[in-house]
Formats: C-alpha cells, sequence, structure tokens
C-alpha cells in the first residue's frame, strides 16, 4: 500500500504541505490529523515507553512521563505545550474523565 506509507509519512512529520492536510479526510481511524498550531492545544500528548520495540526513528525525544515519571519517547515535532503522558497515564486519564461523567 504505497499510498498509505506516503500517508502516514506526512502524518509523522513536520513537513506535511497546508494543502496536503487540508485535502486530508480528517480522520484517520481515531487519529485526527490537525495543523502544528491546533496541536499545540491538546491536552496531552500520549507517548510509548522509551524501551519500547521496535524502534522506527533514530531522532526520538527521551523523556519521562508528566504523571507516573516512566521514561517515554516521543517524536521531535510533537507539540511542545501538551504534558507528555505513557500510556497507562493516559488510559488512566481516560477512566477518570470516563468515571466523573457517569456521576
Amino acid at each position: 500500500m504505497k499510498d498509505d506509507g506516503i500517508r502516514y509519512r506526512y502524518v509523522a512529520s513536520d513537513k506535511a504541505p497546508e494543502w496536503w492536510l487540508q485535502s486530508l479526510e480528517a480522520d484517520v481511524g481515531p487519529i485526527k490529523v490537525v495543523s502544528q498550531e491546533k496541536a499545540e492545544q491538546a491536552d496531552l500528548v500520549v507517548c510509548v515507553f522509551a524501551d519500547a520495540e521496535p524502534v522506527f526513528f533514530d531522532d526520538d525525544i527521551f523523556t519521562v512521563c508528566a504523571d507516573c515519571g516512566r521514561a517515554i519517547r516521543h517524536r521531535p515535532h510533537a507539540p511542545k505545550k501538551p504534558p507528555k503522558v505513557c500510556i497507562n497515564c493516559a488510559l488512566q486519564r481516560l477512566e477518570q474523565e470516563n468515571h466523573h461523567g457517569d456521576v
């Protein structure tokens, strides 16, 4: 699926042309493709564990989860403002939101 490879390369790149973002269908499954400016308004950035395999990129940024302190990694063009959290903490936040919504 050559087209998907090209499509996802743009999703993983900060160099995606604006015309491409505007012409792309807004949703890629549960992932919504947005501009870098809009991404900076996100509530959080969900990151993989630092030791997750396989490693696809040599330029990943290594840091720690804003909630639990576990080592994580993310792409260098990830939004700067939102807190970076591991998948476990992201799921905990989601569960808490859902629980509070049920009250």
